[in-house]
């Protein structure tokens, strides 16, 4: 694998006040605690699509698929699993602002799809992101 492109992950979380009506988004930034030191920032192989896999996407409106493949982390990949996670390209300081993904810059990408845990050995997970298509 060549990991050479840096990411950070954001998660939503919904919060329900009582006596409110609805809820309240936020989104959280996925930090790893290993051993005293806090990752933000992970590296991952990044590859755009290209032949037929790009011309299926684009039959369905995406037009900036890319595939991922990273170290297995099995926090992380709980996550991809069951929340709705944005991906921040080249970790790019200006897609955030306040804490929160602007969803209409380059740099900002959603799941598209499952995450796999490649041949199940975690070692490995891959998954498709895309890019949000804004007018």
């Amino acid at each position: 694998m060549n990991c050479t492109t840096a990411v950070q992950f954001y998660f939503r979380q919904r919060v329900y006040t009582a006596g409110q009506v609805g809820t309240t988004d936020s989104w959280i930034r996925f930090r790893s605690l290993i051993g005293e030191n806090v990752i933000e920032t992970f590296w991952t192989d990044w590859q755009g699509s290209y032949g037929s896999q790009q011309i299926q996407a684009m039959s369905m409106g995406v037009y900036d698929l890319c595939t991922l493949r990273m170290d297995y982390h099995p926090d992380l990949y709980a996550l991809l699993r069951t929340r709705e996670a944005l991906i921040i390209k080249n970790a790019s300081p200006t897609a955030v602002i306040g804490g929160v993904p602007v969803r209409s810059h380059p740099d900002v990408y959603t799941l598209w799809g499952a995450v796999d845990d490649v041949r199940s050995m975690r070692k490995v997970m891959e998954f498709k992101v895309r890019r949000f298509e804004t007018k």
